[in-house]
């Protein structure tokens, strides 16, 4: 590359940066949010310390049964840092779906495409409306991580290709263990790398498979822990499950190209069954795009390329069945799987240019507009969609209105207005959720806590025991009505409750704090003690467990402890700042 085309390709580069901060400037406003954003960030004690023991346990602990530890790593590191600024979460989202879009660019221009198509491929991927989810949302933080590892590793690897270095096969497996340390849906490295052995037209040897050893040989465990953890099998007959398969598989490719009624919580249509139009046309689309791609394999390797690398990075996504309540699909899982056709587009578009170079001016002139109105509608749309996850009410506002049956979008809301107070308002959507679903123990559960902010006891507990009796593992239900018991003085009955909660989750430690304020209460100071001790040992930076214990130090009159344990609760107080 010359110096002169350099600084044109890096000019160029940047104009498409600016299009895409201008697309998504309204994620930089944006909360954290109660979807999942309290599992990973502000309710996640692992993200609260850099020391070594903890880091051990952020590279051991999965999260909401996902094996994401580099991207809560990172958490750990802004949290550190700059505490829960909701600004820096989101920006940090953003510059790593810069950094992704740059390495698009920069992989197209290896596999072959002129700077035109890279740039356009890049600025296609960055601006379209269905990446709005990975990038706006905290919790995607995983998206745009492992994308960006992902992509490094592929890049890697095209430059080994190329120069036959071992050094850059050595850091395409260092970056294809980074991206699956930041989420499993990198398993599909290794068979996007065989993808690039036949787009660089290599023979096809015992060497070839041989170098795909060592990316097995760590993607495999690793993101075998998390799907065992989310083994699902088909619920449904075997040509039902084929249907949902078809219908998951087409869902994504509509999404695509028509990106329009994006929702963050899409339902399965119902009926499942071949009298429903949706199944038949999922089947069609099914069909032309099978067609399609051994049709492009023979003619043109492009077209071969995008249908294969959505097919191979999508496939441990489709889905087979779902269960009430959960995601069967989602705008964010075509986050990097649209690569492929991304750079379909690039290739496309530049074609076009080159094509028309020669026509009448009027004529070029109405498909330079076309093409700027495209990226103008683009743009505004993402824009338009980056605004619903500015803060919780607005987000579940939005959902409920595209869906207003869905029982989840009900329960997060009413979450949400408990935290502004308006009690009697969450109270209708809980009771809502609990309608559309009735086995539905969480929203029992957050029903009750309401009833107990409220002072309203007896209607408290008597969601309680309907969540337990719903489910018997239901930790948070014990610790919500050992907190009631507490309350109302029945510290045998909390004891038993805390103590359950603490049977099937070890490591709360609020339970082992709410647990020693009771004891406390009953004069069992060894066992409060004992309790407040192993609450700070799950989590040192406890607010709350320094603080009794050092009350309770300073009621047995060990002056010293205690104030060593009010100074650290200052310290963390203050740090949390």
């Amino acid at each position: 590359m010359s110096c002169l085309s350099r600084n044109s390709y890096l000019k160029a580069l940047c104009l498409v940066f600016l299009i895409v901060v201008g697309s998504l400037w309204p994620s930089l406003k944006g909360s954290l949010l109660n979807w999942d954003d309290d599992t990973h960030l502000y309710q996640n004690p692992l993200i609260q310390s850099l020391e070594l023991a903890n880091i051990k346990k952020i590279f051991t602990t999965p999260i909401n049964d996902t094996y994401i530890p580099l991207t809560i790593f990172s958490f750990a590191l802004e949290y550190h840092f700059f505490n829960l600024n909701p600004f820096v979460y989101h920006l940090d989202n953003l510059l790593l779906h810069l950094g992704v879009v740059a390495l698009i660019a920069g992989l197209a221009l290896r596999c072959g495409a002129s700077f035109r198509a890279a740039l356009l491929a890049a600025l296609f991927f960055g601006i379209h409306p269905m990446h709005v989810e990975s990038v706006a949302w905290v919790t995607e933080r995983k998206d745009v991580l492992y994308s960006f590892f992902y992509l490094l590793a592929l890049s890697e690897y095209c430059k080994y290709l190329q120069t036959q270095k071992r050094r850059s096969f050595l850091f395409s497996l260092l970056f294809g263990l980074l991206s699956i340390l930041a989420k499993p849906m990198a398993l599909s490295l290794p068979l996007i790398l065989f993808l690039l052995d036949w787009h660089f037209k290599r023979p096809w040897t015992l060497k070839l498979i041989r170098e795909k050893i060592p990316f097995f040989l760590f993607i495999l465990p690793i993101s075998w822990w998390t799907y065992s953890l989310n083994a699902r099998f088909p619920g449904h007959s075997l040509s039902k499950a084929i249907l949902v398969w078809s219908w998951t598989f087409s869902f994504y490719l509509k999404k695509f190209i028509y990106p329009v009624e994006l929702i963050p919580y899409y339902v399965l249509p119902q009926p499942i069954g071949l009298m429903n139009p949706e199944y038949i046309a999922a089947i069609f689309i099914l069909m032309i795009f099978v067609v399609g791609v051994i049709i492009s394999l023979r003619r043109d390797r492009w077209f071969g390329f995008a249908g294969l690398y959505y097919f191979f990075s999508i496939f441990f996504l489709l889905r087979f069945d779902q269960a009430r309540d959960t995601n069967i699909v989602a705008d964010r899982f075509m986050y990097l799987p649209s690569l492929g056709f991304c750079l379909l587009v690039g290739i496309l578009l530049d074609y076009l240019l080159i094509k028309i170079a020669r026509w009448d001016i009027r004529f070029r002139g109405i498909v330079y507009t076309m093409m700027l109105l495209l990226v103008g509608v683009f743009s505004l749309k993402t824009y338009t969609q980056s605004e619903i996850w500015k803060e919780n009410i607005v987000f579940w506002n939005y959902v409920i209105g595209k869906n207003p049956n869905i029982p989840r979008a009900h329960n997060h809301r009413g979450a949400a207005l408990v935290r502004k107070k308006q009690f009697d308002l969450a109270i209708t959507d809980f009771s809502e959720a609990i309608r559309l679903y009735p086995h539905y123990p969480r929203a029992y559960c957050n029903r009750a806590d309401t009833y107990a902010f409220q002072g309203r006891y007896d209607l408290a507990l008597s969601d309680l025991n309907q969540a337990l009796e719903m489910d018997q593992n239901f930790a948070r239900a014990y610790t919500s009505r050992g907190i009631i018991y507490a309350k109302t003085e029945k510290y045998a009955l909390a004891i038993r409750d805390f103590t359950e909660a603490i049977t099937l989750n070890p490591t709360s430690e609020k339970d082992y704090n709410n647990r020693g304020i009771v004891y406390k209460k009953m004069g069992e100071y060894d066992l409060a003690l004992e309790d407040f001790s192993r609450s700070l040992l799950l989590n040192p930076q406890s607010f709350a467990a320094y603080l009794n214990r050092g009350n309770l130090y300073q009621l047995l009159g060990k002056l010293s402890l205690a104030q060593e344990d009010f100074t650290r609760a200052q310290e963390v107080k203050s740090s949390r700042r």
